[in-house]
């Protein structure tokens, strides 16, 4: 059974590595659909898939963690975030290696690429036993949920689902701790954490920690030179220019490059098109100044030459924040591990079941 799943999802990413044409054509209408999402960050995404999320070596040396894994009866509710294309992806590929039938309530702002994919893996292996997936408006009769959203909504999900095994996630932030000795490769690398999906995922870099003496014009400099394609997105360019003309009207000061605002500010959420900054004077300072943000930090991007053990958060060098590997789990929480913990627990769906027969 689970080397049918395996078989199933590496089948699925040769099926995106020859770009076929119903692949070509959902490209096309989530594009359309969400203006965010264009063509280059939906395939940024789908590369990533292909790559980290279904390569077979990949797949093998991850769930080498986990001996235990099998099949369940169960049924798993996934209410899935839109901020960026595919963002749900790996929730599903959790539930359906680890055996569980899944209701999804996509959101509405990534409604064609998910169900493309996961139809497309079905259709490659029409025989193989594999857990169904069913995409529905109403979760119903399941037995635990992972649900993502905003901070509003993760209030309601708290009530909603507060007597279920679940895993309910609200909107984070990632930053990045500079040194000041980057290479030009690493702040290139650096650019595209920040640039990446126009900076709408929650591993966006959206703050830089920079010690006291650095300049940041180097830096803005080389970002402007390769990412200046984001100012051609009409939502980018209004940002950009709402932001510039806040800073101005409010006499805050500001840094202002071709492509971003940045602005000295302690909190870690940015607005689209702009970056924040904070200085520090010793990387001794970095943990206390970071253990405030500890509930909305995603991940801390560090430069080759910072070590900092002492900060219990993901890590990652520059340029692998949007690219996660299969054990790289929103916010620290392995997904995985819990929907197996999950299988001893009973069926509150044959329960409900029961009841309203």
């Amino acid at each position: 059974m689970l080397e049918a799943r395996i078989d199933a999802l590496v089948a699925l990413g040769q099926w995106i590595a020859h770009h076929p044409p119903e692949l070509e054509e959902s490209v096309r209408r989530a594009s359309q659909k969400n203006p965010w999402f264009t063509p280059r960050e939906i395939r940024r995404a789908l590369t990533h898939i292909r790559q980290y999320y279904l390569h077979p070596d990949k797949i093998h040396l991850w769930l080498q963690r986990y001996p235990d894994l099998g099949s369940t009866d169960h049924t798993l509710g996934l209410v899935l975030a839109g901020n960026i294309p595919l963002v749900g992806f790996h929730d599903w590929l959790c539930g359906f290696v680890a055996g569980y039938s899944m209701q999804v309530k996509l959101s509405s702002k990534d409604d064609v690429l998910i169900p493309t994919l996961v139809n497309a893996l079905y259709a490659l292996s029409p025989r193989a036993p594999l857990p169904k997936t069913h995409w529905v408006e109403r979760l119903r009769h399941f037995d635990a949920i992972i649900a993502t959203g905003s901070a509003s909504s993760h209030v309601y999900f708290r009530h909603y689902f507060k007597d279920y095994p679940h895993i309910l996630r609200h909107n984070r932030n990632s930053v990045a701790i500079l040194s000041g000795n980057e290479s030009d490769e690493e702040v290139l690398a650096l650019g595209e954490d920040i640039y990446a999906y126009y900076g709408m995922g929650c591993r966006s870099v959206s703050k830089l920690y920079i010690p006291s003496k650095v300049k940041l014009e180097p830096y803005l400099a080389l970002w402007d030179e390769h990412f200046g394609y984001v100012m051609d997105h009409p939502g980018y360019l209004h940002n950009y220019q709402y932001n510039v003309a806040l800073a101005q009207l409010s006499g805050r000061a500001h840094l202002r490059s071709d492509t971003l605002l940045v602005i000295e500010e302690t909190s870690l959420a940015s607005r689209i098109a702009s970056l924040h900054y904070e200085r520090y004077e010793r990387t001794e300072d970095l943990p206390a100044m970071l253990t405030p943000h500890r509930d909305h930090l995603q991940l801390v991007v560090l430069s080759k030459d910072i070590a900092l053990a002492s900060l219990a958060c993901q890590k990652a060098p520059p340029g692998k924040a949007q690219y996660p590997e299969l054990g790289d789990y929103a916010d620290g929480v392995d997904t995985l591990r819990h929907l197996i913990d999950w299988y001893a627990l009973p069926r509150r769906s044959q329960q409900k079941v029961q009841r309203s027969a």
